[in-house]
């Protein structure tokens, strides 16, 4: 599971249309292995360029943001269900140790024992007391120092890397957070993260949490992202459902575009890739998150592309895309998600960061 490369949220293409959200959602995409084994697809992002310029030994060790978790309301991209949940989980309660980096800080509000590993570029900083057992109501504090970039912060479920059953990305450094919470490879299991940047939540019940996943894409404990399953199952018709869209999208203007720069930078006209690669955001489609986005929400022939109002309301589309965003509005559902104010990333100055598994109970 280490192996899998660590995603930056912080890229540089402006998002899609203009949905009036913060400007501090502009990346967020993590990879598509769509895999708990772990196999990297993606290449990383790196983010340390563009963080706010600055020296991580200026960092002050003034007391970290401590605002109470239901002060904000949840983000969520327009038109998505008004019906968050809410949040059933005790507050947290007074930090246990200080730091002048960031103050991770972990509560597991499941019936079960999760264990906690998080760890940053690549491993380089992993957060001590590692693979810990958290008890139901348990929390913990953790310190991960001035730089936690391209990090990831995963519960496993059966023990010790056993398991992988949720994960949140986030990237810290010269005092600023971006975090947001990935349903791209998989969902099992409901998470809160709370700092001052904004709140990103699914609160749905655990218990539930899986419900109406799509057929092929449901196992035991989890939902399967259609990017990562297809890659063994390329012949299921529900693997080919996108080719005839992707066809069209490349027929316009902007993919076309797109097309012939992917091809002059080295792409093969002959691994465009179809509705796989489509689902998972991969070969031509991970250097267009326009036209990913288009062909995975329905929106190929729509007037109006960014008409959020409408996205997965046009057959075909990425089914499991539109389940994740019925569950949980406001999270990550494929790669390109954010594109039109959908993930549900944050971005800001802040030294602490609240994770809360099974928010809703």
């Amino acid at each position: 599971m280490r192996a899998r490369a660590y995603l930056a949220m912080i890229r540089p293409w402006v998002v899609l249309g203009g949905v009036a959200c913060s400007t501090a959602h502009n990346g967020g995409a993590s990879d598509d292995a769509g895999d708990p084994s772990g196999t990297a697809i993606d290449a990383p992002r790196s983010i340390d360029s563009a963080l706010v310029p600055g020296d991580a030994a200026l960092i002050d060790a003034s007391p970290v943001d401590a605002r109470p978790v239901d002060a904000r309301p949840v983000d969520a991209g327009a038109c998505e269900s008004p019906n968050l949940g809410t949040r059933t989980a005790p507050p947290f309660g007074a930090p246990t140790i200080t730091t002048s980096g960031l103050l991770v800080r972990v509560m597991n509000n499941c019936s079960f024992p999760l264990w906690i590993s998080g760890s940053g570029n690549a491993g380089g900083n992993v957060l001590q007391p590692d693979q810990a057992k958290l008890d139901p109501g348990g929390e913990r504090d953790y310190d991960a120092h001035t730089s936690f970039s391209s990090a990831r912060v995963t519960a496993f479920k059966n023990g010790p890397d056993q398991n992988e059953y949720q994960f949140v990305e986030m990237n810290f450094g010269n005092g600023q957070l971006g975090y947001n919470i990935s349903y791209v490879d998989y969902i099992a299991v409901p998470v809160e993260v709370d700092a001052a940047c904004g709140l990103t939540a699914c609160y749905a019940p655990a218990a539930t949490l899986l419900e109406g996943c799509p057929t092929q894409l449901r196992e035991s404990d989890r939902c399967r992202s259609p990017g990562g399953w297809c890659i063994n199952h390329a012949g299921d018709p529900y693997c080919k459902v996108l080719d005839q869209t992707a066809t069209a999208a490349l027929g316009l203007a902007k993919c076309k575009s797109d097309l012939n720069s992917w091809l002059a930078g080295g792409g093969s006209q002959n691994n465009i890739g179809t509705t796989p690669s489509v689902y998972g955001c991969r070969d031509f489609w991970a250097s267009s998150p326009y036209c990913c986005a288009i062909v995975n929400r329905g929106m190929v022939a729509a007037a109006d592309p960014y008409a959020v109002c409408h996205f997965y309301e046009t057959t075909p589309y990425n089914t499991y895309a539109r389940w994740v965003h019925q569950q949980c509005p406001g999270i990550y559902a494929f790669p390109y998600d954010d594109a039109g104010e959908q993930g549900g990333y944050h971005q800001c100055a802040t030294r602490e960061v609240r994770i809360t598994w099974c928010p809703g109970g």
